[in-house]
């Protein structure tokens, strides 16, 4: 049993704008598509994108609800009220059930998640009946005790007990109804329901995909087809044949939704109910008429003609794909490719801090008069960071100012090749790049991944400006030849361009599969010249035991700031320190962990896992995100675990890690994983070359304050000494990269008393004096 506090405010409350505590976690998921609702007491709940919020309805105060405040699951699939128990039942992917009662306890039902079954664990629906909730599943139905709080019965009704994927349940007399795609099933309260022979499939109205079933008034309602039936005295009458619902949805009264069009059902009639947007879920709550309304959020009716719009700010969706970091934004994409299309919906998303800014599929759509999906990358200005180029797998390059495109670039007004018959009219939905980015000149680099004939695009800042007024752009193409041999990349293989740490001359690219492989190209700091580029390209390296590895797939690469390159490959990890030359020789250094089992035996660091992700902080650890075992935080060298992060010891959402990136003056790392986005306060972040901007938070520290009090805007290996008043040593440690921090206790461990104290900071012939006031 869980309790929290449930706080009213204009925005959603997990988005605090104030400095994060150290370790503290904050969610970041969207909320722009609202598809069910259900009221608890004075709070309208509205599932949103496996989200979870509500509006007020006496203040309209919006409160999001994640693992932090103390729900048990992330991704939410239903919910449900049981308003004379005074219960919200929460439904997630996984099987967890939450019951939150109207004095914010939660009570988690574990059995279902935790049961060994071979049927997905979804809930299609729930039906509440008395101190019952009717739970539609994939393999029939699930009878869970609210009194109780625990799962009562699971009902196999098919054939000789077969498992049936229910979508829908009702009740009508003594009688229980479930719906699957093609049958109508029903069998008698008073039976035992727990023997299939007491289920039995009824007469329906016509042949068709069945979706929906209620009851009310005495009458048994079904959706077949698009089409709603009534059954009255055991014969089924249709309503509405000329009209098309998608669902029908029941709270206090019964109706049949259309997109955009909402019909209240009373009998064998049907009554129109305006709504100007569109409708997912609706429910009457006094005179007021409440819309799940996708997009538009939780839309309010009221009687005096009033529209009222209810939705959390956050990005436009739950898929952090891929994200980059500059002028201290955050920008995300949500694509996704492998050797063709996905197709998932262009967005992009950014955020300052504390505030999204999202342009929208639809935006992008009106502005183009075309389709966008699968953006790959953002190139961000390094003189604007409103002005940035995003990446294509199909609709090419897209240059925006804020919302607005500047320009679209495909294969018939610039460079870009498309991967078929630049004469075929789909030739446009072939335009595949990924892997911008500004290089340290200015220079916007990409991949034309569809083209095996100079797939390397630099675009100068005068070549961007002379494109905005060029009916066809012109820019540097380039081939990649490796000895002499024009490289070719099959399939689309190439995903990202990453500059070197130590020689802007030089780029890399990770070559993804196929000819699998690492490529670097020096450009000479002329890469106006195709004659100046130079590549090397390596498919294999020989590790300290003389060992060939030879990586199937490479899925990222980050290089730390020692010059070492480390490959996230399927099978964990191929390091290159930085004293190896590349161009010339194979050689890596695999990192060894040792069991500690008395056997002297080591294990590859992370050798069973698919890397996704990796990223340096400011005191060069590397966060590395995996597919399906989290997020760990490892030393500098490797060989220590500092934090391994997963669903079980921390609020993501996820343990698939699809990216990560970090702000490099806060130490904010944030986490993508399939589940949606997520951020965590880390202990670190990039030194400064002095300490004029050095200072210390919280402060003052009052008494209330649990946590640590953190110094940032610190140079590099600075070393932190705290004294108090009397001039007497309380702490000394050294920074992680531009951070340090105090837990505010001497070297006893015991709390230090009120007073004022003064963090000295020292890095070589630099000092600074913080002033930190205690009050207990």
């Amino acid at each position: 049993m869980k309790r929290f506090l449930l706080i009213a405010t204009g925005l959603c409350i997990l988005q605090a704008a104030t400095a994060s505590k150290i370790g503290e976690w904050k969610s970041h998921f969207s909320y722009n598509h609202v598809t069910q609702l259900a009221q608890q007491g004075d709070e309208i709940f509205a599932l949103a994108d496996k989200a979870l919020f509500s509006v007020n309805k006496e203040d309209g105060a919006i409160t999001c609800y994640d693992k932090q405040v103390g729900l048990n699951g992330s991704s939410v699939c239903q919910i449900a009220s049981n308003e004379a128990m005074k219960i919200l039942f929460i439904a997630y992917t996984n099987g967890q059930i939450d019951l939150l009662d109207n004095k914010g306890t939660i009570y988690p039902l574990n059995d279902l998640r935790d049961k060994d079954i071979n049927s997905d664990k979804t809930i299609n629906h729930i039906y509440m009946d008395g101190e019952r909730a009717y739970c539609s599943m994939s393999f029939g139905v699930m009878a869970v005790n609210l009194r109780k709080r625990e799962i009562a019965d699971s009902y196999y009704i098919g054939e000789n007990g077969s498992a049936v994927n229910v979508l829908a349940t009702t009740i009508l007399g003594d009688s229980i109804y479930a719906v699957s795609e093609n049958t109508l099933y029903a069998a008698s309260k008073r039976d035992n329901l727990l023997d299939y022979n007491h289920w039995h499939s009824c007469p329906l109205p016509a042949e068709g995909r069945l979706t929906s079933v209620a009851a009310q008034d005495g009458m048994l309602y079904l959706l077949q087809s698009g089409k709603p039936y009534v059954r009255n005295g055991g014969t089924w009458h249709a309503i509405a044949t000329d009209k098309t619902f998608t669902t029908l949805r029941q709270h206090s009264s019964l109706y049949a939704i259309a997109d955009f069009a909402l019909y209240r059902l009373e009998g064998e009639t049907i009554q129109t109910t305006p709504v100007s947007h569109f409708v997912a879920d609706v429910l009457l709550e006094g005179n007021n008429c409440w819309v799940a309304g996708d997009e538009a959020g939780v839309v309010q009716y009221t009687t005096d003609g009033a529209v009222n719009f209810y939705l959390p700010e956050g990005p436009a969706v739950n898929r952090p794909y891929r994200m980059k970091v500059a002028h201290n934004r955050l920008y995300v994409v949500p694509g996704s490719r492998w050797a063709v299309n996905d197709m998932i919906a262009g967005n992009v998303m950014v955020f300052d801090g504390t505030h999204w800014t999202n342009v929208t599929n639809n935006q992008l759509y009106s502005q183009l008069q075309h389709p966008v999906y699968d953006l790959m990358n953002v190139a961000v200005d390094p003189q604007d960071p409103e002005h940035i180029f995003v990446t294509s797998y199909g609709q090419g390059l897209i240059e925006l100012q804020g919302s607005n495109v500047v320009k679209w670039y495909i294969h018939t007004n610039s460079p870009i090749k498309s991967a078929i018959d630049a004469s075929s009219p789909a030739a446009t939905l072939y335009n595949r790049l990924d892997g911008a980015m500004f290089d340290e000149k200015g220079d916007l680099w990409f991949l034309n991944a569809g083209s095996l004939a100079k797939p390397i695009h630099v675009v100068t800042r005068s070549q961007i400006e002379a494109a905005h007024h060029a009916e066809m752009a012109n820019w540097y193409t380039h081939d990649i030849f490796v000895t002499s041999t024009n490289q070719m990349f099959s399939l689309e293989t190439p995903q990202e361009v990453v500059q070197d740490t130590r020689n802007s001359h030089y780029k890399w690219i990770p070559v993804a599969r196929y000819n699998t492989g690492l490529l670097l190209i020096d450009d000479r700091g002329d890469a106006e010249n195709n004659a100046n580029l130079t590549s090397y390209f390596r498919s294999s390296w020989t590790d300290q035991d003389g060992n060939q590895v030879r990586p199937e797939f490479i899925y990222c690469m980050a290089q730390d700031h020692n010059g070492d390159v480390w490959i996230g490959t399927e099978e964990g990890i191929i390091p290159i320190p930085s004293n190896v030359d590349f161009r010339t020789s194979d050689a890596c250094v695999r990192i060894k962990i040792a069991r500690n089992d008395g056997t002297n035996l080591a294990d590859y660091l992370l050798g069973s896992e698919r890397i996704n992700a990796i990223v340096v902080d400011g005191a060069n650890r590397k966060w590395i995100g995996t597919e399906g075992s989290g997020l760990y935080l490892m030393s500098e060298d490797g060989t220590e675990t500092i934090e391994h992060f997963t669903t079980d010891n921390s609020p993501l959402p996820s343990n698939k890690i699809m990216s990560l990136a970090i702000e490099p003056r806060s130490g904010v790392v944030y986490v993508g994983t399939d589940g949606g986005l997520m951020s965590y306060q880390s202990d670190a972040t990039e030194p400064l070359d002095d300490f004029s901007t050095a200072y210390a938070y919280p402060n003052p520290v009052r008494s209330e304050y649990e946590g640590v009090i953190t110094l940032t805007g610190l140079m590099e290996e600075s070393t932190v000494k705290i004294i108090d008043a009397g001039g007497n040593l309380v702490y000394e440690t050294l920074s992680n990269g531009g951070m340090a921090t105090w837990n505010g206790k001497n070297h006893s461990g015991k709390r230090v008393t009120s007073g004022v104290y003064t963090a000295l900071c020292h890095s070589g012939s630099s000092h600074q004096e913080i002033k930190i006031l205690i009050m207990h």
